[in-house]
């Protein structure tokens, strides 16, 4: 039996409160924003070399509004920092995330969209110049581990030790390389690239997936512990990668050839990392 009137206003009163006091669940599920934070780290220009775990975390410590704005305001802050600000180095995309620099741009400033150019195409110059820079750095993570079969593998003579722990190392010591391989064998995306890195694409040349040449960085990345793009059939015809200071011809073998293309890229890449640290 009613005793209150469905109209009575202290229950409206009470009932308006009660919605109020009530948490909002998400507007949008968390993989939602999973995919949204993948596609906007990848268009930041310090991507290749960002921590993905370390950004992500800071992206969900943002409130949604504030994902929305970071996503929507990204262009506008890299035009800003280049064009108006004049500069080429930028953070990583978690202190963008943590100190909301989209905050700093300018109301009037550009949408951002004409900093789409940014993309570095899959296989292209700038896009290996992304990579090469990302493959300077140190391995990521814990050193790498072997399990009891393999152990038992490298004791029966089956596989060397050396070589194990390279395959792991390359498996796990880039993440930001394997991302960029996936991307660009996959589904064709390339990555937004630091426009400091602009200079070293003068270094590149276009190599055959069938040549000699194609084979010696092949064993150099095997050698060195590197990520490699993958089965030869999912790469393009040609690939643009550093090109040795001299003609090929006058190396002894491709192997010299492609060491002496990686040596010239070490060299001006450190060059360029202490101008960005001298300013």
């Amino acid at each position: 039996m009613l005793t209150t009137p469905l109209n009575d206003p202290l229950l409206t009163e009470r009932e308006s409160a009660r919605e109020a006091a009530a948490p909002e669940g998400p507007s949008v599920s968390k993989d939602a924003w999973k995919r949204r934070f993948r596609k906007t780290h990848a268009d930041w220009p310090t991507y290749a070399s960002d921590s993905a775990t370390t950004a992500e975390a800071e992206w969900f410590n943002l409130s949604e509004p504030d994902r929305e704005a970071a996503a929507d305001r990204l262009g506008a802050y890299v035009l800003h920092v280049r064009q108006q600000l004049g500069r080429s180095k930028f953070c990583a995309f978690a202190v963008y995330l943590r100190d909301k620099l989209w905050e700093r741009v300018p109301e009037n400033a550009a949408d951002g969209r004409s900093a789409q150019p940014l993309e570095a195409k899959p296989f292209g110059k700038a896009w290996g110049a992304a990579r090469f820079a990302c493959l300077m750095l140190e391995p990521t993570g814990s050193p790498p581990k072997l399990t009891t079969a393999q152990e038992q593998m490298i004791d029966q003579g089956l596989y060397s030790r050396d070589d194990l722990l390279r395959e792991k190392r390359a498996m796990n010591g880039w993440p930001r390389v394997n991302t960029m391989h996936e991307r660009a064998i996959r589904r064709r995306l390339g990555v937004a690239c630091d426009p400091a890195l602009a200079g070293l694409t003068d270094l590149f040349g276009k190599v055959h997936r069938d040549s000699p040449a194609w084979i010696a960085w092949r064993d150099l990345h095997a050698k060195k512990g590197w990520p490699w793009f993958g089965p030869d059939r999912d790469c393009p015809e040609w690939v643009w990668m550093p090109a040795p200071p001299d003609a090929p011809e006058t190396y002894s073998n491709p192997f010299a050839e492609v060491r002496a293309a990686l040596a010239r890229f070490e060299a001006e890449h450190a060059n360029l990392t202490q101008r960005q640290a001298a300013e």
